[in-house]
């Protein structure tokens, strides 16, 4: 990747940053600003949540449009400065109306920039170590997971719920500024609109080829579609619900619910993100989704039965792996099967089916936890996410676990690989 190519891959990967900041930070507040306006059951605070991800999901398909039509650059600085708005909107509201407009706004925002920024990154690359780069700029949205609940414990500490959103306002605004000062205005794919892809793993077939010829996309697209649904389910559910679920049936403050999720969560998710590109570009596209579908299935379930202290922490970093192991493949994925031209369509379908289908776990979830508990709410995530396992099943593709398991022998160092 020559210098243009970092300093995009930088620039995106910070507003990555930011934008996960607006989709997360909110969380562990839902409960303290849900009390201040008068109610506090699960099913309220559901709806808290729904304003955003509703938004989120929703806006994700415009957003490919308006990619393909005017360019990453203008949907992303647009994505990561309507999202500040609307985090300001939310801080200095004074009642539940405008506290609604401002999260829908947010999430809308926030909803702008994957689609722009997957299809910008992908075109910069080609197909040559799109698994890898797809991993790092990943990292950037674990950062944002990271520091957003991180800060949030603090600020809350001094100056109560809505201090979190004016402040996370003005990074916002400033990671705008930076995209259009530094983004590239275009970014044309190393790809021939009629070369075929030639990923690792094999996912890609000539008759698949020949499919999209007929009906505009693959059928792998369609297949990736419903794993990433279930994805958004059983992840969303639980970015909305484990800080409440630690407060009220692990005992925990606020603060510390917070701390807990930002650092064993989404912090050792960059982990994940990391493993998710090595596999993706090394092993196979279908192995990091069969691992971490199966892996949120199980914990998921198990966390009820998990005893406080180091079996509680064990599986919520094993969850934080297993979830973000995910992504880097099913974009890469989605890179190798689809036409350079028509790229931020279906990066933005792929985010509708995400998202859109995630937006309905906090009110549904809500509507479960208040009539039969945050533990039921967890059996039934880890039954979406043994959908997304079966799902991943009928992927197409060749794995060669000798090869693999030899590559990863011989390399080791995961981390360092990916930094090359």
């Amino acid at each position: 990747m020559g210098r243009a190519g970092r300093v995009a891959l930088l620039s995106l990967t910070m507003a990555h940053c930011m934008v996960h900041v607006y989709i997360i930070f909110f969380t562990p507040l839902l409960k303290t600003i849900a009390l201040e306006f008068g109610t506090a059951d699960y099913h309220r605070i559901g709806i808290l949540a729904t304003y955003v991800y509703a938004a989120y999901g929703i806006g994700g398909l415009p957003a490919g449009l308006i990619t393909d039509r005017f360019g990453g650059k203008a949907t992303t600085v647009a994505s990561v400065a309507l999202a500040a708005l609307g985090a300001l909107v939310a801080g200095f509201s004074t009642g539940l109306p405008q506290l609604a407009v401002g999260l829908v706004v947010m999430g809308f925002g926030a909803s702008l920039y994957h689609p722009s920024g997957f299809t910008t990154l992908s075109g910069i690359l080609g197909t040559k170590g799109v698994g890898r780069a797809m991993g790092v700029h990943g990292i950037g949205g674990n950062l944002g997971q990271v520091l957003g609940p991180l800060v949030t414990g603090i600020l809350v500490l001094w100056w109560g719920w809505r201090a979190p959103f004016i402040i996370w306002a003005v990074p916002g605004f400033i990671g705008a500024f930076l995209a259009f000062r530094f983004l590239p205005k275009t970014a044309e794919s190393k790809d021939s609109p009629g070369r075929e892809a030639e990923p690792a793993g094999g996912v890609v077939r000539a008759g698949q080829a020949s499919a999209a010829e007929t009906t505009g996309l693959p059928s792998v697209v369609f297949i990736v579609l419903g794993l990433a649904a279930s994805q958004g389910i059983f992840t969303t559910g639980i970015f909305a619900f484990l800080p409440i679920y630690l407060q009220d049936v692990r005992g925990q403050l606020v603060s510390t619910a917070a701390f807990t999720v930002s650092l064993l969560l989404y912090g050792v998710g960059i982990l994940g993100q990391l493993l998710g590109g090595y596999l993706a570009d090394h092993v196979s596209r279908r192995l990091p989704l069969r691992l971490g579908t199966l892996a949120s299935a199980v914990v998921l379930v198990l966390i009820p039965f998990a005893s406080p202290g180091f079996v509680l922490t064990a599986a919520i970093v094993t969850l934080g792996v297993a979830f973000f192991i995910l992504q880097a493949p099913i974009t890469t994925i989605l890179a190798d099967v689809t036409d350079p031209s028509r790229r931020g369509l279906v990066f933005g379908l792929l985010f509708v089916s995400q998202f859109t289908a995630g937006s309905l776990a906090p009110i549904a979830g809500g509507y479960v936890a208040e009539i039969y508990g945050l533990n039921m709410l967890l059996y039934l995530l880890g039954m979406v996410a043994g959908l997304g396992w079966l799902f991943s099943l009928f992927l197409p593709g060749e794995e060669k676990p000798a090869e693999a398991l030899t590559t990863l022998v011989t390399h080791g160092n995961i981390g360092g690989k990916l930094g090359r």
